[in-house]
């Protein structure tokens, strides 16, 4: 995956490490009802790494605006705002960031000696 960021990010702004998307997204612009459910086919979860020059970085994330900022989620998101080219690297489901307690218990079931 890494290999693979570094050679994708030669020709392009960014790279996303990703996977395809497994479970249906749906919208919900109020909370309460949903708004809408987009094509799965064109929808990817966001890994790490995400790959990008720094400076390239430095200067987007400083030309934001406040409400720009707000939204972000992720460092790749800048470059989607700034309109700058972000590539897709494939990465693997058993790529688990650790966020939530779930999170924490697969990832150490995955480790644990049989």
């Amino acid at each position: 995956m890494i290999q693979d960021n570094i050679k994708l990010c030669q020709d392009h702004d960014a790279v996303d490490t990703v996977v395809e998307a497994v479970d249906t997204i749906v919208e919900s612009t109020n909370g309460q009802f949903i708004t809408d459910i987009p094509n799965r086919a064109h929808l990817y979860q966001g890994q790490t790494p995400q790959t990008f020059r720094c400076k390239d970085f430095m200067n987007l994330y400083g030309s934001l605006s406040t409400e720009e900022k707000e939204i972000l989620t992720d460092a790749c998101k800048i470059f989607v705002i700034k309109g700058k080219d972000v590539a897709l690297a494939k990465g693997e489901y058993s790529n688990l960031k650790i966020t939530t307690v779930t999170d924490l218990k697969i990832a150490k079931s995955m480790i644990e000696k049989d």
